[in-house]
């Protein structure tokens, strides 16, 4: 499957790469993409200001807010099924201020180590997902979703 990735630290590294098709855990859900959100925190990390690939690999797939529809759920999964539409974020709890009131995707200390959504499908923890019908044309920063209930 194709990807849209960059060489964390790289200025302007942004290039076309081949990556496996996702397979889905009993705790994630596969998403099909159906639109992102290309930002200045993309555009900063395409001039190598930060990101970090996730652990062994060398490439970091861009894209970390995005539009999606649930195309699979893994075993554990109850909250969402196949067909609905949730917004995902790449940012991962840690223990600052931002993520004990909720607002993970704005986290100061967090592992950001997951591959963003420019490519086709994307597995990801279903924990972290957001129902959001119809804020596909409102918005797609999820964080803002969240907190100005878009969806």
């Amino acid at each position: 499957m194709k990807a849209v990735a960059v060489k964390p630290g790289e200025t302007y590294s942004a290039h076309l790469v081949d990556i496996d098709e996702p397979k889905v855990a009993s705790h994630e859900v596969l998403v099909e993409v159906e639109a992102i959100g290309i930002d200045g925190t993309d555009r900063e990390i395409n001039q190598g200001g930060y990101g970090k690939p996730p652990k062994g690999e060398d490439v970091l797939v861009m894209g970390h807010e995005s539009y999606t529809r649930v195309l699979e759920v893994g075993d554990a999964v109850r909250r969402f099924k196949p067909g609905d539409h949730v917004t995902s974020t790449v940012r991962r709890p840690g223990g600052c201020i931002n993520c004990r009131h909720g607002a993970h995707d704005m986290c100061l200390d967090g592992d950001d180590t997951e591959h963003g959504a420019v490519q086709s499908a994307v597995a990801r923890p279903a924990g972290f997902d957001h129902h959001r019908e119809g804020a596909r044309n409102r918005q797609l920063r999820p964080g803002d979703c969240h907190h100005q209930g878009c969806g």
